[in-house]
């Protein structure tokens, strides 16, 4: 299961609990992302409305106590509370991001909040354990996904590969950014934006059985 569908499926589960003020902090949390792919977006915002429009709904945000009681929970409460988390000044909450970034937390819970970090320009060292792996990183000194050589390179390529298949493309597209998204702290250099399209066009070939000439 993709981030995506995870995604999803935690909305249509606060939904249907009628927890609508988290639903709705969740589909905006997402909806301001630099990159929301299409297909995404039309789902998050056809589930906005669903949502009963009343003066109730204020999206409180959680204090740091409850934001590490949610932590503790499943998937769904942990990435309502990083979502809480990065909506706020980070600079104030460092040794929470630390017990975040050492714990056993979702590898894609973090990844949004090692984003927020670079967002906000952090100038603090932190130390991530993901996927087991460790990394010391600055955020200040980290580029976002979009912003890095790579993924620059490899949008040239995907664009000239796909250029008579549009819908392709944005499949390619979305594929890229999840790859580079999952990939922070660090960032794909130029010359490794041929590793990257080689995959995505393998992925998209088995996904639809395209043979890329």
């Amino acid at each position: 299961m993709d981030y995506y569908t995870e995604i999803l499926n935690d909305l249509e589960k606060l939904l249907a609990d009628g927890q609508y003020d988290d639903a709705l902090f969740m589909i905006r949390s997402e909806l301001r992302m630099p990159y929301v792919p299409p297909d995404f977006r039309e789902k998050l915002e056809e589930m906005e409305k669903r949502i009963p429009r009343n003066d109730e709904h204020t999206m409180k945000v959680p204090d740091e106590d409850k934001i590490r009681e949610l932590l503790k929970g499943d998937a769904e409460s942990q990435m309502y509370a990083v979502y809480s988390l990065t909506n706020q000044n980070l600079r104030k909450h460092k040794v929470l991001i630390d017990d975040v970034f050492s714990s056993d937390v979702l590898p894609q819970a973090k990844d949004i909040l090692i984003y927020a970090l670079i967002e906000q320009e952090i100038s603090e060292e932190f130390t991530l354990n993901k996927n087991g792996l460790e990394y010391r990183f600055v955020p200040r000194y980290c580029l976002l996904p979009e912003e890095s050589d790579g993924y620059q390179e490899a949008v040239k390529q995907l664009k000239e590969i796909y250029l008579h298949e549009p819908s392709l493309y944005q499949f390619a597209i979305d594929l890229l950014q999840e790859k580079c998204f999952s990939h922070l702290p660090l960032s794909y250099e130029a010359e490794e934006s041929g590793q990257l399209v080689e995959a995505i066009t393998g992925e998209l070939a088995k996904m639809f059985g395209t043979e890329i000439k």
